[in-house]
């Protein structure tokens, strides 16, 4: 019975977070229908509520969002709010710290989480999985002489608290699993390990 027990949670426990996730990230998106006149509101229309309505909303919103900051005019735009934000006193120190981890985040062009590293923490000879976010920069880099790079260890099982260190490049060790891989491994406290992948052999060892 134990035995059934148990092989019943694991069926189960994954499918009731998944479905908690969902519905969470479901009911802050149908927020977005706030900003619709009560009129034109699907409980008003209908007489009844329709999930996932929230969710298209807020994704048309975030598409038009882009189409129009894309083009020329919609640019001037962006520049003209970001000015605005940038003459209010708190707003622009909370706007800019958050918009600029976004666009290190986001941007195709960035580093951040692209890179998954192993590094000795808390202490030497104690190893754990981090995630490669740049490198030192400001006055920081005046008074390192060594190459370093800026990391950032996660917690386990809540990835989203963690540390930001710096060490030196020399020691920290890129492993050859990608980002989803890494945080499955790390939220699963080490349960869920990535595939194990052959390093091709060299060319000293084909010839013997």
């Amino acid at each position: 019975m134990k035995r059934y027990f148990i092989t019943g949670l694991l069926i189960w426990v994954p499918l009731a977070i998944t479905a908690w996730v969902l519905s969470l990230i479901a009911g802050v998106a149908d927020q977005s229908l706030l900003l619709l006149p009560t009129a034109v509101h699907p409980h008003t229309l209908l007489g009844y509520d329709v999930p996932g309505i929230g969710i298209l909303l807020t994704v048309l919103i975030i598409l038009v969002t882009g189409i129009l900051a894309a083009n020329f005019i919609g640019q001037r735009l962006v520049v003209w709010w970001e000015k605005l934000l940038a003459r209010i006193p708190v707003v622009n120190s909370i706007y800019n710290s958050v918009k600029q981890v976004s666009d290190t985040l986001f941007s195709s062009s960035g580093n951040a989480f692209r890179k998954a590293l192993l590094v000795q923490y808390p202490h030497a000879g104690s190893w754990t999985i981090a995630f490669l976010t740049g490198t030192p920069g400001g006055d920081v880099r005046n008074h390192l002489d060594d190459e370093h790079v800026s990391v950032y260890v996660p917690t386990t099982p809540n990835p989203t608290s963690g540390f930001f260190l710096i060490f030196k490049k020399s020691d920290v060790i890129e492993l050859d699993m990608n980002v989803d891989e890494a945080l499955k491994y790390i939220i699963s406290m080490g349960v869920v390990a990535p595939p194990v992948r052959k390093k091709p052999a060299s060319l000293s060892s084909k010839t013997h």
